[in-house]
């Protein structure tokens, strides 16, 4: 009897196929909710319902960053163009990246931005999801110029 309680108790458990970070998601099944109170995460002894979302693991070898650019800088992107990655909570470290993608636009008719979505050339093992950032598209160079600010010339 106890090994057929311990089978049972072995096929409910789950186990990732490949090792690495774990993202635990929110649990939604709260009874007592208030406009902006934040979820808690998921604990032991939680229930979960089919289909929700209990964990997620992240591929960690393939990394993208979304980000929102303004309407009036939209027509200076392309595809493949080269890309600067800082993180915020690395300090001091560059990542090297190209525009994937640009997608639809969003947001009120005053404030319009668009998608854009960025492929990171070699990620680093102290990357994690969510993570802020801040980047610099390289739209073009010219070799052999002279660089004033705009402001200078006036």
């Amino acid at each position: 009897m106890a090994q057929t309680a311990q089978r049972n108790i072995d096929n409910m458990t789950l186990k990732a196929k490949t090792a690495g970070y774990v993202n635990v998601q929110q649990n939604q099944n709260q009874n007592m909710m208030y406009w902006g109170m934040q979820l808690p995460p998921f604990q032991i002894g939680d229930t979960a319902r089919a289909g929700m979302a209990v964990a997620q693991i992240p591929d960690l070898k393939n990394w993208e960053v979304n980000a929102n650019v303004g309407e009036l800088d939209r027509g200076h992107l392309s595809v493949g163009q080269p890309v600067t990655i800082r993180v915020v909570a690395l300090a001091g470290k560059q990542f090297a990246g190209k525009v994937k993608s640009i997608g639809g636009t969003s947001g009120p008719p005053w404030d319009r931005h668009f998608e854009c979505r960025i492929t990171l050339d070699q990620p680093a093992p102290e990357l994690r999801p969510g993570m802020t950032s801040n980047m610099v598209i390289t739209v073009d160079t010219m070799d052999n110029v002279l660089w004033i600010p705009s402001q200078a010339l006036f």
